[in-house]
């Protein structure tokens, strides 16, 4: 009798702790407590559709492309359990709040650029390739791009778009032509722009000198006349 009950308590505690977290493979006594389990491996999985989440998960998995020239790309189990999951997380976070320009290429400049990883969420990375990625950037793909910011200010601010180089604030206007949300482009074919631009002074015109250097963009607009044209012409139209 004694081996029977040995026996039966036996498959009981196999029983009570059948209910196993497959994350972490912690053994619960119920699907109740089991659900209410929280791992750190269980909540990454739970993040796992945030997008802030998935554009560190796209960093990671081109971080190891351009590493390794691996043909399997990195699976997000694997990136969970990464020892860089919360230093890749936290750059999706950075690139997520800023909204960054062409993410990937941003990506791959840190990279190719030897930028260690805990300096990726830094201002300074990003300004100095938003500055290279501008200056290639063609007249109409940059006119397209800051007149949706603008639109996007004027449903924010309820003022009409072609306000902005008039009624933006000051603070925030110096920080967006730094970012790269509005173009030098724009900025020095209309005539708000440029009187707003000539407003700065002090701390602002220091914050956006290196990205409107007067010297570049005047021998670009000077090899690139007709192109000049024809944006003067477009924004003149608009109003802006």
């Amino acid at each position: 009798m004694s081996n029977l009950t040995n026996f039966l308590e036996n498959v009981n505690v196999v029983n009570e702790k059948s209910h196993e977290c497959k994350y972490c493979e912690r053994s619960f006594t119920s699907e109740r407590t089991l659900s209410v389990h929280m791992c750190e491996q269980k909540r990454r999985h739970m993040m796992q559709s945030e997008k802030w989440v998935q554009l560190g998960y796209r960093a990671f998995q081109r971080f190891y492309d351009k590493a390794t020239a691996s043909k399997q790309p990195k699976t997000f189990d694997e990136f969970a359990k990464s020892q860089y999951y919360i230093a890749f997380t936290k750059f999706g976070k950075f690139c997520y709040d800023l909204q960054v320009l062409n993410f990937v290429d941003f990506v791959d400049f840190l990279i190719d650029f030897g930028v260690k990883l805990d300096d990726w969420t830094k201002n300074e990375a990003y300004v100095l390739w938003i500055k290279q990625y501008v200056r290639k950037e063609s007249y109409d793909v940059a006119l397209e791009r800051s007149i949706k910011f603008m639109e996007k200010w004027s449903r924010n601010t309820h003022e009409h778009w072609t306000d902005f180089f008039k009624l933006a604030n000051n603070n925030e206007l110096a920080y967006w032509i730094q970012t790269g949300r509005v173009s030098p482009w724009i900025i020095f074919a209309c005539d708000s722009g440029k009187e707003r631009l000539g407003t700065f002074e002090g701390d602002h015109l220091k914050i956006v000198l290196d990205m409107i250097s007067p010297r570049f963009w005047t021998e670009r607009f000077d090899k690139n006349p007709d192109d000049v044209k024809v944006l003067t012409e477009i924004l003149k139209e608009a109003g802006l």
